[in-house]
């Protein structure tokens, strides 16, 4: 007997204030070409944050690419967004999508992340940093909370 599931709830999707903070960082990418020769391709990753610093947002521009490949590059950044809006935890979209492999691919000038293996390992691992760094600052204001309040004595 097969058992019988409801559907899931649908999703709701928590859209960024009209005004919002962002951080637009500017990459080097370097990769070869067929030829041999060396390609760089600059890529503008644009991340927009909810009010309290989750990210919410992400908009890639990468220079050297046709017209089908940047529309593609541009509907799965709309696509993360969506999800990231409707609640998907950062980490599953970098689990997903950290290491899909194919062109162009290569060399960073960012020193945390030297090494890709496309457009979206280069995006994904550069998200994962950026949360990275959030969760850090989250955990180091929530300690110096703590310090204070036992400080004051609030906390017994």
């Amino acid at each position: 007997m097969t058992e019988h599931r409801s559907p899931p709830a649908a999703p709701v999707r928590h859209r960024l204030p009209e005004t919002r903070d962002a951080q637009t960082t500017k990459l080097h990418l370097t990769s070869c070409s067929d030829d041999g020769e060396a390609e760089h391709r600059d890529v503008y990753i644009t991340i927009g944050f909810y009010p309290d610093g989750a990210i919410g947002e992400v908009f890639v521009s990468l220079g050297g690419i046709g017209s089908a490949e940047r529309a593609l590059l541009d509907a799965w950044c709309v696509m993360v967004s969506i999800a990231l809006q409707c609640g998907c935890p950062v980490e599953w979209v970098v689990r997903k999508f950290r290491g899909y492999r194919f062109e162009p691919s290569g060399m960073t000038d960012d020193p945390g992340l030297r090494v890709v293996a496309s457009s979206l390992d280069l995006v994904v691992q550069h998200l994962a940093a950026v949360e990275e760094r959030r969760n850090h600052q989250l955990v180091a204001t929530e300690t110096l909370v703590v310090e204070v309040a036992a400080k004051l004595g609030v906390l017994e």
